[in-house]
Parts: structure tokens; sequence; C-alpha cells
């Protein structure tokens, strides 16, 4: 088996909606045993002043910007109760997505934290902007909080397609949830759509969903050892993107998990655009997990050696 988790990035706005998402990761850290660490972005438009706010703020005036966020960032690390959990609190400057990303694989994160909350105020849709970016282009699972996150988890939903690339999203996210801490209850749902059941015009309704329910059984058995023993299974059949958000609705889960296709992009989504909108709509938390491969090809780039992170299966 892998390794466990060791590090875990935060991304902090330090505005009281934010408060949720640094309880998350340090929550999430307490349950794995990872380190958490703290980074806070100062976004251009922060820095900028005047009437009109094209007047850069004088370079004394941003030091002591950042050196009050240091000080507030600080003082959010120390709330973790356990010493050895924390890690740096870090503010730096420019764009929040690159910061992160950046952060990120310096650290070697094995998970980074974001809010998804788009607030009334500027700089909280810049928060939700940022999320929506790190997720077209992290390589380490992404972990999208909304509303309170209940740690440890109770259930989670996790549609699949039944592609390869699935499968190997479908068991990391298994082994990253085992890892956060007594495995929760998981459904791995399929979506039947309309066009496929259109195809198998030889087939009746009822014999369709009873084999699109067989094969994700089998789909389900192949993932081997990895997460917890038993895992419920169930199909559903319309508008892909409409029935998982259904779904959360009818049988509510603390997190949706989801895959994504290549190295970035909204649009290469394991689920297309479905995940995307599930991301944006769902009444949860999401738990976006991009493929190994990405993060390998990241790595062998940058000349270091294969993670040993939890993505390695033994």
């Amino acid at each position: 088996m892998a390794a466990g988790l060791r590090n875990i990035l935060v991304g902090v706005s330090l505005t009281p909606e934010n408060d949720r998402v640094v309880q998350a990761g340090f929550a999430l850290a307490a349950t794995s045993g990872a380190k958490v660490h703290l980074l806070h972005v100062l976004p251009a438009a922060e820095l900028l002043g005047g009437p009109f706010g094209y007047e850069w703020i004088q370079y004394q005036a941003v030091e002591e910007l950042k050196a009050d966020r240091q000080r507030a960032l600080e003082a959010r690390l120390k709330e973790v109760q356990k010493p050895t959990q924390a890690g740096f609190a870090l503010v730096e400057q420019g764009a929040p997505h690159r910061a992160l990303l950046d952060a990120a694989r310096r650290l070697e994160a094995d998970l980074l934290v974001v809010g998804a909350t788009e607030g009334k105020n500027a700089f909280d849709r810049l928060l939700g902007s940022t999320a929506d970016r790190v997720l077209r282009r992290a390589t380490c699972p992404v972990l999208v909080v909304r509303g309170d996150l209940l740690v440890p988890l109770r259930r989670v939903l996790m549609p699949v397609d039944l592609s390869p690339l699935s499968a190997e999203s479908f068991q990391a996210g298994l082994q990253l949830l085992t890892l956060l801490g007594e495995p929760p209850t998981s459904e791995a749902l399929f979506v039947l759509s309309q066009l496929q059941r259109e195809l198998a015009y030889q087939f009746s309704p009822a014999q369709m969903e009873r084999f699109a329910t067989e094969e994700l059984r089998r789909f389900v058995e192949r993932r081997g050892t990895v997460g917890p023993k038993d895992v419920e299974i169930r199909v559903r059949t319309g508008v892909p993107h409409q029935e998982i958000l259904t779904e959360l609705v009818e049988r509510p889960a603390d997190v949706v998990v989801l895959g994504t296709h290549g190295r970035g992009g909204f649009e290469r989504f394991l689920l297309g655009s479905v995940a995307a909108d599930v991301v944006r709509a769902a009444p949860c938390s999401a738990l976006v997990i991009p493929p190994a491969a990405a993060r390998e090809a990241e790595r062998a780039e940058s000349g270091q050696p294969p993670s040993e992170g939890f993505y390695r299966f033994g």
C-alpha cells in the first residue's frame, strides 16, 4: 500500500466565510496525520489604490499589509490542536490560482483545499474564480469546500462513467477517503443517458438498467482491496449532471468525488461538462481527482523522482 498523507495545503482568504475552509483543512489533517499548511495570496485587485483604482499602493503599505495578514495566518495555524500537524503559514503576492498551484507543487501536497463560496464582495468572487482555475490545472486532488464539512466523513457519492480513467479516479478516491479517517459509506453512481437507451433500442428499459447495474457491480469489484469493504451501487437514467445533483438531494452526501481527464482543463473532466456543472451546483463539498499520470508527468518535467504519495498503489 502507498504511503499515507503528508501535506495538506489550504488556500485562505481570511474572510469570515473562509473559516469553514480552514476548519476543514485542520480537521482532515487531524484525522490523517498530515501537516496542514496555510497560504494567503494578495491579488493585484487588493494592491490598487487611488480614486479610480489605477495607482499601485506604495511599497511600505504593501509590506505592512503583508505583515498584518501574516500575523492573522499564524494565529489561524495556532488553532491546530496538535503542534506536530502545524506546517507553514505564508503570504504571497500575485495571481491566487498560480500561487496556490506553485505552492502545492513545491510542497508536493497530497491535497489542496479551497473554498467554493462566491460571496457578495469582489474578493469573495475572486476566490470563487480561483477555485475554478485551480481545478483546471491542479495535478493533486483538490477539495472544494462548500458549507460545513463534518470530519470524519459519513457518506460520499462517486459518479463514474465506467471508463479506465474513471476506474483510476474511483480507486484513488476510495484510497484517499480511507487515509482521511474511518472510511465513510460510499456510493458508486452510473447515469444511463437517454442516448444510450435509444442506441440500444432492442432492449427494454428494464433490461438496460439491469445490464448497467451488472456492469457497475463488476466495475466496483475490480477495485481490489482499496477503500472501504462495501460500496453501494446505484443506476439512474436521464441527463447526467441533473441526475447526479438529484441524487445528492435525495440521498445527501458530505462529499461528491469526481475525476478529470488529462493534465488540466474543465473541458477535460472525466464526465465532461457534467462534472463542471456538478462542482458548481452541488449542495455539498466536492473532491476532484486528476489522473496520476498528470502528476507523474509534472514531476518528470521538473526532474523529480516518481511520487510516493497515495496515488501509487502497492
